[in-house]
């Protein structure tokens, strides 16, 4: 029994200790200093295209002779959409064989998309939906689920 008075007096001691009530405490703030990271960050696991403002064309493909890319680009960190014209109907056909001639595989990301991968990048051409309108490339990291 005297085991079991001690461990209540215990308890109550404790309980008491943590409804005392404790002096405010007071935070000073300081003038922030200027951090200066000193290692870099890890490479990201999948490729990153350039700025747009460095590099206007899709990395890795020259448009045939007579072809060329329609107003500016659409780019992302990882992703950029150009339109592009060869002066006829015949503009998606001359780019695909670019594509292999330039030594890109084809593949197929979806039904009626032809697609093409190199190194670590995928393209992807599609007809413009609107007859007014140049066909395009999207060109994105590779997807080895999408294009293999």
């Amino acid at each position: 029994m005297a085991l079991g008075a001690l461990a209540a007096i215990l308890i109550i001691g404790a309980i008491a200790l943590l409804n005392q009530p404790q002096p405010p405490v007071s935070v000073t703030p300081t003038a922030s200093a200027a951090v200066t990271p000193t290692a870099s960050l890890p490479p990201t696991a999948s490729p990153t295209l350039q700025s747009p403002t460095a590099i206007a064309t899709p990395e890795g493909l020259a448009l045939p002779e007579g072809c060329s890319y329609v107003g500016a680009p659409t780019r992302t960190t990882t992703s950029g959409e150009w339109r592009f014209t060869c002066g006829g109907a015949s503009s998606l056909e001359r780019v695909r064989m670019a594509l292999t001639q330039q030594g890109w595989s084809p593949c197929a990301p979806s039904p009626g998309i032809y697609g093409a991968w190199k190194g670590q990048f995928t393209i992807r051409l599609t007809a413009a939906t609107n007859p007014s309108e140049n066909p395009y490339l999207l060109e994105y990291p590779r997807d080895a689920t999408a294009c293999q």
